[in-house]
């Protein structure tokens, strides 16, 4: 299933294009190949599924590019399959994609209680996540999905070395570890839902592909891949 969809504007000067493929692991039959061009910095999405409220067949991928200090920032979700589209939208809210107020990748911007805040120690108990902060006024733990010393823990990431935890205060929102590497080092993070649908937020430079192995909710493994290139609209017509 080969889609389509162009938001081209040739009076905007830089224009993405995303070449995508989805793909049973077991029979290597593609599922669907989309193809999107779209100005730099605007949303874009391609849908090819069953109508209908609540849960929705087929195929689904939202997706934004913007211009970042390692190349490009892709951040977005694909869905395949049986899945909800109004969770994975409040998913991706809750990580902060689509954010036109996103805290620079090195930091920048962030709200100043972050700056004071340090995550020292994390662990999961009956798939709750539990994460040791630090402050300047003293150290506590913070259990998910709750508020301690006015900061509440929204989403926690422990399954790589690397914690990712989004912290939120006096109704900002800031990301520890996951924000806080080295300006120098790509972004590359990746949210599995219950059903197997997929977040995900990297740097990558031009050109390059992304290829993100997952499963749907009947246990099917899957791959997904994307090719992000960058035009320059007003250079390429010179």
């Amino acid at each position: 299933m080969g889609v389509t969809v162009a938001f081209a504007d040739p009076n905007i000067e830089k224009q993405i294009t995303i070449k995508s493929r989805v793909w049973e692991v077991a029979s290597a039959d593609t599922l669907t190949c989309p193809r999107l061009t779209f100005p730099l910095g605007q949303e874009a999405m391609v849908q090819v599924e069953n109508s209908g409220s609540g849960l929705k067949e087929g195929f689904r991928l939202k997706i934004k590019v913007t211009e970042s200090r390692n190349g490009l920032l892709v951040e977005g979700y694909a869905l395949i399959g049986m899945y909800d589209p109004n969770e994975a939208e409040l998913q991706a809210r809750i990580f902060g994609l689509f954010d036109e107020q996103k805290l620079e990748i090195n930091g920048a911007g962030q709200p100043e209680w972050a700056n004071e805040l340090e995550v020292t120690g994390c662990f999961r108990v009956r798939g709750q996540a539990h994460v040791a902060l630090s402050t300047l006024h003293g150290d506590f733990w913070l259990k998910e999905g709750e508020t301690s010393s006015g900061y509440k823990l929204i989403e926690a990431d422990l399954r790589d070395s690397e914690v990712s935890v989004l912290i939120e205060k006096d109704g900002h929102r800031a990301w520890l570890g996951l924000r806080a590497q080295s300006a120098n080092k790509p972004l590359n993070f990746v949210h599995f839902l219950d059903k197997g649908e997929l977040i995900f937020m990297k740097e990558i430079k031009p050109d390059a592909k992304i290829t993100i192995p997952y499963e749907v909710e009947a246990g099917e493994k899957m791959m997904f891949e994307m090719t992000v290139s960058m035009v320059d609209s007003v250079r390429s017509r010179l």
